[in-house]
């Protein structure tokens, strides 16, 4: 991702990329030392707008969320992330401020949008 913001130069103004994934991961292994699916995830946003963002929070934030940790006392259940984040609010924000779509009822109806503060115009 750093290569490719690099190589974008000062069109990253224009651009935002987003990763994320239908399901998480338990943080604690399973039985046979694998995971199984999770409750939550994380998500990597990247662009213009998402730095505009950082620099009005006043300057660089890692995580945007109520991140509780990783302890056993800080896991959903004992084995998953804590959900902190509705990824439909993230979308919503990316579509209504950087996108410029104020349709946010007909992008996800029955979805009641928070602001994340993720991204500025």
């Amino acid at each position: 991702m750093s290569a490719f913001a690099h190589d974008l130069e000062e069109r990253l103004d224009d651009v935002v990329v987003v990763t994320l994934t239908d399901f998480g991961r338990t943080a604690a292994e399973n039985g046979t030392a694998g995971t199984d699916h999770g409750w939550a995830n994380c998500m990597l946003l990247l662009g213009g707008a998402v730095a505009r963002a950082n620099r009005a929070a006043g300057g660089e934030r890692k995580v945007v969320a109520d991140w509780p940790g990783l302890g056993p006392d800080q896991l959903h259940e004992g084995r998953d992330l804590l959900h902190t984040t509705d990824f439909r609010d993230v979308l919503a924000e990316l579509v209504h401020v950087h996108l410029g779509n104020p349709n946010l009822r007909v992008v996800l109806p029955q979805h009641e949008f928070k602001p994340v503060g993720l991204v500025s115009a």
